[in-house]
């Protein structure tokens, strides 16, 4: 059994659902340390709810440059009890009733295989490595959000090993994410005796939504419609209706032009019924996106080819923790780690990915020293 693997079995058994990552801290604490890490614990845990802040921590290198590694540390449920089960298959997966917690064990391991490495190697220089490892990603990327500004001056490539697909798996973009709530109100009446009277603001928001396309815009924007709840009975006219929803982009500009068409179709029919209208945005986060032949991405491909892997350049639909750091100044990219079906009972990951997730962030860090 190779190290990374074992580390990973030994993780995957910690019990660190959001809010909860206090006892995975400990040991990575420790295992970073034991690597000559200076470690420290920031202080968000006051704000953020958790039991536990985010992991710094730094090892000064050898050689020239600077390399962020990134990975959270907190699982979904189930996940309290973890049994893994390596199967003749060369596959890991959960015994029980579980979760595998792949997501993002694997980046965890990973990341502390590939800087066990560079410190073995001494004859190989190596850049400035720093790590974090988040709290609360899955409920909202929350640790990340709380991570110093400081961490990634002067833009470091960042590594985020929290991706599905294969070693190798690219993403050089993911979208600008906003959501809303809104609330129209307009007039109650009686729906038989005097209907005239009032305003529906349940046909109010259904001409707004009828006035504008949804679901997939293009092939970088999307919104949608995620939750409506108004009106008392059949026999009212109904005052008041909640709506929100999201819309989100890979493109600044596009995602803004449909912020923009939402909000002016709802002030639109709102004031064309004589009903009001509140409605609240949240840039919940930015975005990112890289050219094929961008400096850091080229580093990446050649990293992995150095190790035997066909790199494959990827952009999501949905967000992590890069794209909070990539608003923080840091070039994130996320790294697939092999992690299939996560965030259910049927997940799993194999040995071997594991450990050409390691071989790949090794070298990585040696590309990032070697261009300086």
């Amino acid at each position: 059994m190779s190290r990374v693997v074992d580390n990973f079995l030994k993780l995957v058994q910690i019990d660190a659902p959001s809010k909860q990552e206090k006892p995975m801290a400990d040991e990575l604490v420790s295992q970073l340390k034991a690597l000559n890490f200076e470690v420290q614990i920031d202080d968000s845990a006051k704000d953020s709810g958790s039991n536990t802040g985010n992991i710094v921590a730094k090892l000064k290198g050898t050689g020239a440059g600077k390399i962020v590694l990134s990975a959270h540390m907190d699982a979904v449920d189930p996940c309290i009890g973890i049994k893994p089960v390596i199967g003749e298959d060369g596959v890991i997966r959960s015994s029980g009733d579980t979760i595998l917690s792949s997501d993002d064990r694997s980046g965890v391991a990973s990341i502390i295989e590939a800087v066990s490495r560079i410190q073995e190697q001494s004859e190989k220089a190596y850049p400035t490595v720093i790590i974090t490892f988040t709290v609360q990603e899955e409920v909202g990327l929350v640790g990340a959000k709380y991570l110093d500004e400081s961490i990634f001056a002067n833009s470091p490539l960042t590594i985020v090993a929290d991706g599905d697909g294969d070693p190798g798996t690219i993403c050089i973009g993911a979208p600008y994410h906003y959501t809303f709530k809104t609330k129209f109100t307009g007039k109650a009446s009686h729906a038989g005796v005097e209907p005239e009277k009032g305003i529906s603001a349940i046909v109010v928001a259904s001409r707004a939504i009828s006035a504008i396309e949804w679901g997939r815009l293009d092939h970088e924007t999307s919104s949608n419609l995620g939750l409506i709840k108004g009106g008392r009975a059949d026999n009212i006219v109904a005052e008041e209706l909640e709506l929100t929803g999201e819309c989100r982009s890979l493109d600044k500009q596009k995602v803004e032009k449909a912020k923009i068409d939402i909000q002016e179709s709802f002030e639109r029919a709102a004031l064309e019924a004589g009903a009001k209208i509140e409605i609240d945005w949240d840039l919940e986060y930015d975005g990112y996106k890289y050219a094929e032949d961008d400096e850091n991405v080229l580093l990446l491909k050649k990293a992995a080819q150095s190790v035997g892997l066909t790199p494959r350049l990827e952009y999501s639909g949905g967000g992590s923790d890069a794209n909070i750091i990539a608003g923080k100044g840091g070039k994130s990219v996320v790294l697939g780690t092999g992690m299939t079906n996560f965030h259910s009972v049927d997940e799993c990951i194999k040995v071997e990915h594991l450990e050409q997730t390691a071989d790949f962030i090794e070298a990585i860090i040696y590309q990032v020293a070697q261009e300086g």
